[in-house]
């Protein structure tokens, strides 16, 4: 595919299952920590958090999560805003000082289902916006901070249209200055003046889409991953195919339905390494016990999804949601995930991406929503989160 300009897409974050296997699990909690020059756990570091305190003093939702030149950039509805969206970028390097807001009042009025993606230090958002409760009317909104002020960027209503439905989930990615939307079943591109779509409709992609694209040196690929509503509710994936300019999909067609077809899942995460393989973590929307959570990644000498790490199915009956997944340069695998046992926000890795599971320990001191992993270019993991008690408020913290 010729490169575009701008493109986008949807997340999601849901529902897990049940509690086995927490013995196992604290057995290797807290202290532990990984040696990044030998890739071992070591009882050396631990989760701390960065930016000289909490991100937000109050309550928040939506959270989304980015990392640029070592600095993470969080995006999220602010409470204490009236949910208005809210940027902001820890500043002083890997010392992560301090949490500066970037522009305010982004939003007019309440912001749901936020995505950010930054590209180049220019950090670009996607999001729906309350116009009215009764009915209940919602915009969609695209922009981008240049340094001082946010900007719409183009007219994305000239293509959805001026309102959108609540179930309008975007996400977005960009790729080499090049900005990707996916929202309901259309994936979306910018070329500089206009929005356009790419290839048709994807068939049951309605809930949470997720897009990631892979950029070959000489074309930008996107795939999208989403809970598929002709699949009971299942996992599936595409790719766009510029030769036939169509959806294809990577192996079987709601592939999560191995356990069980009749149970869908409810909290679905994607990620793409480095050399464009497709990685999927899921857990099952009711039932854990029946052993649907999985890390998977997609093998294109098999056309099928495959086991990550061992022990193979490591995850099926552990009672977790709010999954997030992301992959190092030496293809390890991280995961960060609410554990249902404690409500606490769990790190696992996986090195090289077929080792042992091990624990990297938890990150927060009570329930913890909204979970984001990403890494810096050290592979060091930074996860960002909902701190869901009785004083609710949110925290980056780092393993250091």
């Amino acid at each position: 595919m010729k490169k575009l300009v701008v493109l986008i897409a949807v997340t999601l974050g849901f529902y897990g299952c049940e509690l086995s296997q927490v013995a196992k699990q604290d057995n290797l909690n807290s202290a532990d920590s990984m040696d990044q020059s030998t890739g071992e756990l070591s009882p050396k570091a631990t989760w701390l958090q960065i930016g000289g305190g909490a991100l937000t003093s109050g309550a928040t939702s939506d959270l989304s999560m980015d990392i640029y030149n070592n600095e993470p950039y969080v995006a999220y509805a602010d409470f204490s805003n009236s949910f208005r969206l809210q940027v902001k970028k820890c500043v002083g390097g890997t010392s992560c000082t301090s949490w500066t807001g970037l522009g305010a009042n982004i939003s007019a009025n309440e912001a749901y289902d936020i995505s950010l993606a930054v590209w180049n230090g220019t950090p670009f958002v996607v999001y729906r916006e309350l116009v009215t409760v009764n009915p209940l009317v919602f915009s969609p909104k695209v922009k981008y901070y240049n340094g001082t002020s946010w900007l719409d960027l183009g007219n994305i209503a000239s293509l959805v249209g001026a309102n959108v439905s609540f179930d309008w989930y975007p996400t977005i990615a960009v790729e080499d200055g090049t900005v990707f939307i996916v929202a309901k079943n259309r994936v979306m591109s910018y070329d500089g003046s206009n929005w356009s779509y790419i290839g048709g409709a994807i068939p049951g992609c309605n809930g949470y889409p997720i897009i990631k694209v892979h950029n070959t040196g000489t074309d930008l690929i996107p795939f999208v991953a989403f809970i598929d509503s002709t699949e009971h509710y299942n996992a599936s994936v595409v790719y766009y195919n510029d030769v036939t300019n169509t959806w294809d999909y990577l192996g079987n067609k709601g592939f999560s339905s191995v356990t069980d077809p009749w149970q869908g899942i409810g909290s679905l995460a994607f990620e793409l390494s480095s050399d464009g393989t497709p990685y999927v973590f899921f857990a099952g929307m009711y039932d854990s016990s029946i052993g649907k959570s999985s890390v998977l990644r997609y093998d294109d000498i098999l056309n099928d999804w495959v086991n990550v790490g061992t022990p193979a199915n490591y995850f099926q009956n552990i009672a977790l949601s709010h999954t997030d997944v992301t992959i190092g340069s030496d293809n390890s695998v991280y995961v960060a995930y609410h554990y249902q046992g404690n409500s606490l926000v769990t790190v696992q890795k996986s090195l090289y991406g077929t080792g042992a599971w091990s624990s990297l320990g938890t990150v927060s001191g009570s329930w913890g929503n909204y979970t984001n992993i990403c890494l810096d270019s050290n592979n060091v993991p930074f996860v960002a989160y909902e701190n869901h008690s009785s004083s609710p408020n949110s925290y980056v913290k780092k393993y250091q």
